[in-house]
């Protein structure tokens, strides 16, 4: 029962949210233009804080939309956005789009599109912020899979240290030297992945853990037994639990 009822509320806070908000576009870097929805604060209120949801590869800005109606209830003060990522899906699947080409996870591959990739990212949350009046104090970063790794890799490299870094199912795209090279500011961080994740192996999840910790940066992680690719229940608790220990909670 309690399962169905979660449910129920969660179909009627995103149906509410995109009743309420149309996919909105905001041109970015050389005039390229991102879509993005959003869902008001819980509150009705002007937004305090800014909740940024990244999706993962071939997918879009609808696919992860769901999550705010799991943190709404803990941050009631805080606007809830889902982008696009930049580039469509190599994969040819309609309106499905890639942060980066993901033809291989080699990190000499992935080291210059991924940086592209977080320019881009970088102006949509300067322009987002700046709407809101906000800063980066006030701004979490929600991503799954190819979404998780521009959360740590951005997070880590905005000049000001963001309230939070959630990675379901990521990566860190770094290498040690890159990692000193690059670091700009230490977020406060959850890593969270699943034992039988084959599409982003585990193994990524503990070498992220293995830089993370030679380079000095603070993180939290959680491993979730079984979980394949994707954000079970499980991971969701352990990710609220998180958000609960910021000090942003109004």
């Amino acid at each position: 029962m309690k399962i169905l009822l979660f449910l129920i509320t969660a179909i009627i806070i995103v149906f509410i949210g995109y009743k309420f908000s149309k996919p909105k576009k905001i041109k970015m870097i050389d005039g390229q233009t991102l879509n993005y929805i959003e869902i008001k604060p819980l509150n009705k209120q002007t937004p305090k804080k800014l909740v940024l949801i990244l999706h993962g590869y071939g997918t879009n800005r609808n696919d992860l939309i769901h999550l705010a109606s799991d943190f709404s209830d803990l941050l009631p003060q805080a606007q809830f956005i889902s982008v696009d990522a930049p580039e469509p899906f190599e994969g040819g699947y309609e309106d499905s789009y890639q942060w980066f080409s993901l033809q291989t996870l080699n990190y000499f591959f992935i080291k210059p599109k991924i940086e592209v990739a977080r320019k881009i990212l970088d102006k949509f949350i300067d322009e987002q912020l700046k709407r809101f009046g906000l800063k980066d104090e006030d701004l979490i970063l929600i991503g799954f899979s190819q979404g998780g790794m521009m959360s740590l890799y951005t997070g880590l490299q905005r000049e000001n240290k963001l309230m939070g870094v959630i990675s379901f199912s990521g990566a860190l795209a770094f290498d040690d030297s890159t990692l000193k090279k690059r670091l700009k500011s230490k977020p406060r961080m959850l890593l969270v992945h699943g034992t039988s994740d084959e599409r982003m192996p585990y193994s990524y999840f503990e070498d992220a853990k293995k830089m993370l910790t030679k380079a000095d940066i603070p993180f939290e992680e959680y491993s979730v037994s079984g979980m394949e690719h994707t954000i079970n229940s499980d991971a969701i608790e352990r990710a609220r639990e998180f958000v609960k220990s910021l000090d942003w909670i109004l």
